[in-house]
């Protein structure tokens, strides 16, 4: 398969949000150049990526419809240096719900998206050690870097006070570097959450 600039673009953002909804990949692909993909085509696309064997594509959840996430060799074709990944039912609705606020801040852009999955991959991991909380992504913009969350469930009060405190002081990367002077990784925090 011969791969355009607009495959490259779009399985770069499946990788990165780890699985995508294919109700959502239309909107993926008419982020690339404004131009409206309907879902029909979507799945001609998809369809193509999983004969090529960049993607798996798949029913997961009951009435969620089909999700497309990359294999080993999709992976390494966009370049990308993700482990291997493989979604659960449980996950999909917030994956779904990030991508969709990364859609909808991408509509109007004013920064880069930076992944939950990139972010993870630059962890220093140690044994025994505690994990810092990761958003679920960052907006990089002009005025500062931005950490997004999404919630579809209400924490607790504390839960909420913990994430939110963590992520303002935070300071360096998620590798643990902090250099002299740093002041805080995020000029804002966005939360948003579901109707409930």
């Amino acid at each position: 398969m011969r791969l355009g600039e607009r495959d490259l673009f779009a399985l770069r953002v499946v990788g990165e949000q780890y699985v995508v909804r294919l109700s959502l990949l239309g909107d993926v692909l008419t982020v690339f150049d404004g131009a409206p993909v309907s879902a029909d085509a979507a799945r001609k696309v998809a369809g193509r990526w999983h004969r090529a064997r960049l993607a798996e594509v798949a029913p997961i959840l009951a009435g969620q419809g089909s999700h497309a996430w990359l294999t080993p060799y999709g992976i390494e074709q966009v370049g990308l240096a993700y482990k291997q990944w493989a979604p659960s039912a449980v996950g999909l609705p917030h994956a779904d719900a990030v991508t969709a606020v990364r859609l909808g801040l991408e509509a109007h852009p004013e920064g880069r998206w930076v992944s939950e999955r990139t972010l993870r991959q630059g962890l220093s991991r140690t044994a025994g050690a505690k994990m810092p909380h990761l958003p679920d992504g960052e907006l990089l913009t002009a005025f500062g870097r931005i950490a997004i969350e999404v919630e579809l469930t209400a924490k607790t009060v504390e839960r909420t006070r913990k994430i939110l405190a963590g992520l303002t002081t935070r300071q360096g990367d998620y590798a643990g570097t902090v250099a002299a002077g740093d002041g805080p990784r995020y000029a804002q925090v966005r939360y948003f959450t579901s109707p409930d």
